[in-house]
């Protein structure tokens, strides 16, 4: 039966067929490396390879890769490409084999069996044999899988003596059988038995430039003598014709719809149906860069990319959108306004007349010559009585049954020139100018309303009615201006209702409202609700903010027309809208890719006809949009690394004896300093459907937890700088532009910031000993030395003493002597003190930034008085596992004995939250305990070194705060009433009690509530007229009274009251006091 229709379809002719296609051509000034492509695949990541005289070019959708012979190629000439099964890409070339991994070049040539360094053609088996063609060398085998050396072995194909055989195409098909094409036939090998068919077969001839096997099994042939195909052992030849000029064929591909695409010599490329047989030829004269076609690939979103001789490469892609211009037949191509009448005939007004199209073929021309009062046509409108109107620099034309009926100009009252019409529901027509609005009640009478009669400006742009009959009249720079049939109103920007004053536009939605189109997005008026809504680039997904037309398809989605191209707007139902707030459900962009072409859509140039296609007037002819060939795109791009930049310069890792990942070229295990940590990350995902619009999610996580947030743009890197240490991952996904996305296969890079050895807890723990061990010595030092120079001063008294009555002289030399003693004495505390004062630096060094604090707790303060230079009293907070962790402590003792204390508190807290991530306040007293107690028990002597302290931990998403105290309490005031929580009466790092066990408060907080904690620094203090201690109950009546106020009038409040009290007395105590509100 196939054999029979065959020969029936040789005696037809073929049909030109016409669809609408964009075509994408890239050169060498595109980045291509050079514009002869020989051979094109597509690899498993998606990327486009390109065999070219310049080597091997890779195309991601948005840049060029180029391999030669500097990164590692034998030779620029590349013959052909094929990707095997393990991913790996072989390159012929005119130098030997390569095989490329993703990080390095293999190259065999015929020292290594080879049979000749040209290679033409590449395929693998089955058995993952490679079966490789050369010129003048024939054909040979290699088995890719083999563990030892890779052999060559030649395989002999007899053509009786012809020559040296050139293999040109080896393909394999499913069952196993290997055709190979020559140029001096074609062979077929099977079980090992070779057969070779030529001109004598019935091949229409010998020197074979490609095979191609389709869904029927038959095996098409290119050759330099024309086209055959092979099915069932006969060959069926096409005879060359004018509509299928197929003298030479180069390059065969079949697409996924049963296409065979034919790339000839001299006559560009056929794409040829094999169910039907309708074929179209693409050449230079539709969009094709060049008809001497040298290779054809469809890739995975059914593109076809055509390789050529000069012209570089063209993607090919199926576009909804057509255009009709100059070259259709058009008559004039700036296309101002369109309709299509009630006779299926569409009227184009152009700069050059009045233009009724059939929507097939046929263009008829009204201009000057046929009646209207000027060429340049303005706008153009059909009636309910079926009569077309025409809007002119001078005038308005009215039309019927074709003919030119009526003319009003000037002399009727038209202003001019005319932009727009509308008919009411009465039936009036109203005509739109740029000197006022006409109402034309009759085909005699037109009324003109100006600004004098109530318009705010006499420039009209579009006029539309609600269903109350009321009249919205947009103008070019004054807002909108309705009409309710007695006097007019205005609606401007200073109103706050309309984004601008500019108004381009304006629809009636298919479930009620106006919808007016300005300069800065589009705002929806609700008649029922008398409420206004507007949308534009901030909070929504349109592409500009600039609207030039709108229009509602049969499927209520609105189509706007911007200068960037056209955005179809779908929207949520009201019930939807009422439960989530958002109206907008989707927004889809169609631009210069999709096959918009002419610049932008020109205002009120757009129709819908009787089909459900949407018509679109530009600059550049009309553009028809097929709804039935518009579909939207589930292939989520997959998203892959492509370099990493370190302190803003790309880096060859591998050189910095990183092991790096396979085609990507990035470090596996990176580990970097702390001053090295402003990173980028450049990344792909790969969509040739629509590369410039694929959009990127990233975030970056540090220690499991997010730390930069996610980010979503369409830039294809990151940028990251001062990354404090920790352990990273950084993310990133890619969705196409219809919202499809790939996130469960996102690509991710994990990466370590060592802190400095300083930040180390080992060194903390390891200095704080070291100073206490040298002020220890100090002390100790100081103190044998004073006790000498007292023993010393006290025996010298005795001696002076003796000798009182005989040496007064002496005395007073002996004063001398003890007043430079005295000196020295002073100069040593003063060594001291500096002492002290290095050991400030220290400690404060390890406290939190209280910025830091503020920024995540901005409701809260922190008073903090040590009594000496450095203090036992000390703060700390920490964020973990989304909670905040702070404690506010008074050490045992104050000045330096306190301060080391609180110095090794801090350490040990940093250990227990921030390095084991333990958040619960019970266990980490219980941990600080110990860590307290293992910290002094090598001390010579029992020590009684600790400290008291309240902590607490805040859950924000929980809104609970957990406390644990050792006999520091905790406050709260909630609506001016005070709450005291105990906390467990034993201290931190005192041996009083075995096993202690300090009790936890879980409290759930409010808006408002004021919590405190607090050292007792401040309730003992002396002062006041009586000298008496300021008490925990005057304290608490102080924070009752002053916690309404905020925490910074707080905090003075207390200062304030603190000095006061205290006067010019002595500060008997450090102090400390934490307040959080919430």
């Amino acid at each position: 039966m196939r054999k029979i229709l065959f020969k029936l379809f040789l005696l037809i002719s073929f049909s030109l067929q016409s669809q609408s296609y964009h075509f994408l051509n890239l050169t060498v000034e595109d980045g291509l490396a050079e514009n002869e492509v020989f051979d094109l695949i597509q690899d498993r990541r998606g990327a486009i390879w390109m065999a070219t005289l310049g080597g091997v070019s890779v195309y991601d959708g948005l840049s060029f890769m180029n391999l030669n012979d500097s990164s590692g190629l034998p030779s620029n000439i590349i013959n052909c490409l094929y990707e095997d099964i393990k991913g790996d890409i072989w390159i012929g070339t005119h130098k030997g084999l390569t095989v490329y991994d993703g990080t390095e070049f293999h190259t065999f040539t015929q020292k290594d069996g080879l049979p000749t360094n040209v290679v033409k053609s590449i395929c693998e088996d089955g058995f993952g044999r490679l079966w490789i063609g050369t010129q003048y060398g024939g054909l040979c085998m290699l088995d890719n899988f083999a563990k030892d050396k890779k052999t060559f072995v030649p395989f002999d194909i007899n053509f009786g003596g012809r020559g040296r055989l050139s293999v040109n195409k080896v393909i394999e098909t499913p069952d196993a059988k290997i055709y190979i094409g020559t140029n001096q036939g074609l062979a077929e090998i099977f079980n090992g038995i070779v057969k070779t068919y030529t001109t004598k077969n019935g091949l229409i001839g010998n020197s074979i430039y490609d095979l191609e096997e389709d869904v029927n099994g038959d095996i098409w042939i290119g050759t330099r003598d024309g086209l055959s195909v092979f099915s069932d052992g006969i060959f069926n030849n096409f005879t060359p014709s004018p509509n299928f000029p197929v003298n030479a064929v180069k390059t065969l591909e079949q697409d996924k719809s049963d296409n065979i695409w034919i790339g000839t010599v001299n006559s560009g490329v056929i794409k040829l149906n094999i169910n039907n047989y309708e074929c179209e030829i693409f050449n230079e004269e539709n969009g094709l860069s060049e008809d001497l076609v040298l290779s054809i690939l469809e890739d995975k979103h059914d593109n076809i990319w055509v390789g050529t001789k000069g012209g570089g490469v063209n993607k090919i892609t199926r576009s909804s959108f057509k255009s009709i211009g100059i070259k259709d037949g058009l008559p004039n191509e700036k296309i101002n306004g369109l309709i299509q009448d009630s006779k299926d005939n569409f009227w184009f007004a152009t700069r050059g007349g009045l233009i009724r199209y059939n929507g097939v073929d046929s263009f008829q021309l009204f201009d000057k010559k046929s009646g209207l009062p000027v060429n340049y046509t303005t706008t153009v409108f059909e009636d309910s009585k079926k009569n077309i109107w025409a809007g002119t620099l001078l005038g308005v034309v009215k039309i019927q049954n074709g003919v030119i009926q009526k003319v009003y100009s000037v002399l009727d009252g038209v202003r001019n020139p005319v932009t727009c019409f509308f008919e009411d529901q009465n039936g009036i027509i109203w005509i739109g100018t740029e000197g006022g609005l006409g109402k034309l009640d009759d085909d005699a009478t037109i009324k003109f309303y100006r600004m004098f009669d109530g318009l705010s400006d006499g420039k009209i742009s579009a006029v539309t009615q609600d269903k109350s009959g009321k009249l919205w009249i947009g103008t070019k720079s004054r807002g909108i201006n309705w009409f309710n049939g007695i006097e007019f109103g205005q609606i401007s920007e200073d109103d706050g209702l309309i984004p601008s004053n500019f108004i381009n536009c304006i629809t009636k939605g298919p479930r009620g409202g106006i919808y007016i189109g300005t300069n800065a997005g589009i705002t929806k008026f609700d008649e029922n609700r008398n409420t206004y809504k507007t949308f534009n680039t901030n909070n929504s997904k349109i592409s500009s903010d600039n609207i030039k037309m709108m229009l509602f398809d049969e499927d209520n989605q609105l189509w706007i027309g911007t200068n960037k191209g056209l955005d179809r707007i779908s929207f949520n139902p009201p019930q939807i809208t009422r439960q989530t707030g958002e109206y907008i459900s989707e927004v889809k962009h169609f631009g210069k890719s999709d096959g918009i072409t002419g610049g932008q859509i020109n205002g009120n140039a757009i129709c819908e006809d009787f089909d459900g296609n949407l018509w679109f007037g530009t600059n550049k002819g009309v553009i028809k949009h097929d709804r039935s060939v518009d579909h939207t795109s589930d292939i989520a791009p997959q998203t892959y690394f492509t370099a990493l930049e370190l302190e803003n310069k790309i880096i060859n890792w591998a050189k910095r004896n990183y092991e790096v990942e396979a085609w990507s070229k990035m470090p596996k295990n990176l580990v970097l300093p702390h001053d090295s940590s402003t990173l980028t990350f450049h990344f792909v995902g790969i969509n040739h459907d629509n590369s410039a619009e694929t959009t990127y999610y990233s975030y970056l996580e540090r220690d499991g937890e997010v730390f930069a947030p996610l980010k979503i743009n369409n830039e294809s890197k990151r940028d990251f700088t001062k990354l404090p240490p920790g352990e990273y991952q950084f993310v990133v996904y890619a969705c196409n532009k219809d919202d499809f996305c790939n996130d469960k296969t996102s690509s991710k890079f994990s990466f370590t910031i060592s802190p400095p050895f300083w930040a180390e807890i080992w060194f903390i723990i390891l200095i704080s000993l070291v100073i206490i061990f040298a002020i220890i010595l100090f002390i100790k030092y100081r103190e044998k030395k004073l006790k000498e120079e007292r023993e010393f001063l006290e025996e010298k008294v005795k001696e002076r003493n003796q000798e009182v009555l005989e040496k007064n002289k002496e005395l007073e030399s002996v004063n001398l002597e003890m007043i430079s003693v005295n000196k020295e004495i002073e100069q040593k505390n003063n060594d001291l003190n500096s002492s002290i004062r290095y050991a400030l630096t220290i400690q404060k060094a390890s406290f939190p930034p209280l910025q830091n604090l503020y920024e995540e707790l901005p409701n809260s303060f922190i008073y903090h008085l040590p009594r000496d230079i450095v203090s036992g009293d000390f703060y700390w907070y920490r964020k973990t596992n989304n909670k905040f962790v702070i404690a506010c402590a008074d050490c045992t003792g104050h000045g330096v004995p306190g301060a080391l204390t609180s110095m090794i508190g801090i350490a040990l807290l940093n250990e227990i939250v921030g390095g084991n991530k333990i958040t619960d306040p019970s266990e980490i007293l219980r941990l600080l305990d110990q860590g307290i107690l293992k910290a002094f028990e090598n001390s010579e002597s029992e020590t009684n070194d600790g400290m008291d302290i309240s902590l607490i931990t805040i859950d924000t998403k929980a809104d609970t705060i957990e406390y644990s105290g050792a006999y520091r309490p905790l406050i709260m005031i909630r609506n001016n009433e005070l709450f005291e929580y105990k906390a467990t009466k034993t201290s931190i790092g005192f041996k009083d009690v075995e096993n202690k066990i300090f009790e936890k408060t879980t409290l759930k907080y409010q808006k408002s509530d004021c919590f405190y904690m607090y050292s007792d620094g401040y309730p003992d203090q002396f002062g006041g007229p009586k000298n008496k201690k300021f008490k925990s109950k005057i304290f608490k009546e102080m924070l009752i009274e002053g916690n309404s106020k905020s925490m910074k009038n707080q905090k003075e409040i207390i200062s304030q009251r603190f000095n006061e009290w205290m006067g010019d007395r002595e500060q008997v105590d450090d102090i400390l006091i934490m307040g959080i509100k919430f």
